[in-house]
């Protein structure tokens, strides 16, 4: 049975956002028609890390279902679900969640911040917290 790994920077201080992922999953995720038998936390120390993880099948290689720094933010919760139920069920209707998708999938506050700093710069994505970059 597949299982769901978010994977947190504990200096950013991103543990409730991933809490919210993680109820949101199995929210979606939890009826008798779907098959996600775990949705799990695992905190890093990695400056920036934010990535959610899916394993298919037991002992399998996770695919990698959202980076932060990869997909330029965090996902809105929409876009999370869908990536996760194109790879465990792709036949699955998970109601106005299979809806399309608005700026990419990412949250609008981070693509607002993306757009701002692309006016000055060229955007670095391993971007990380004022905690992360005091500890480098």
């Amino acid at each position: 049975m597949p299982k769901v790994t978010i994977e947190y920077c504990v200096k950013c201080k991103w543990q409730l956002r991933a809490t919210w992922y993680l109820q949101e999953v199995l929210q979606t995720f939890s009826s008798s028609e779907v098959l996600v038998d775990e949705v799990s936390l695992r905190p890093s120390l990695t400056p920036g890390t934010f990535r959610v993880l899916c394993y298919s099948v037991q002992d399998s290689e996770p695919a990698v279902i959202w980076d932060r720094t990869v997909d330029d933010g965090f996902p809105d919760s929409k876009a999370l679900k869908q990536r996760i139920k194109s790879l465990i069920q792709p036949d699955l209707n998970i109601g106005h969640n299979d809806k399309p998708l608005k700026n990419n999938g990412v949250l609008k506050q981070d693509q607002q911040k993306d757009s701002k700093e692309n006016s000055n710069q060229e955007t670095n994505k391993t971007v990380h917290c004022e905690e992360c970059k005091s500890a480098e």
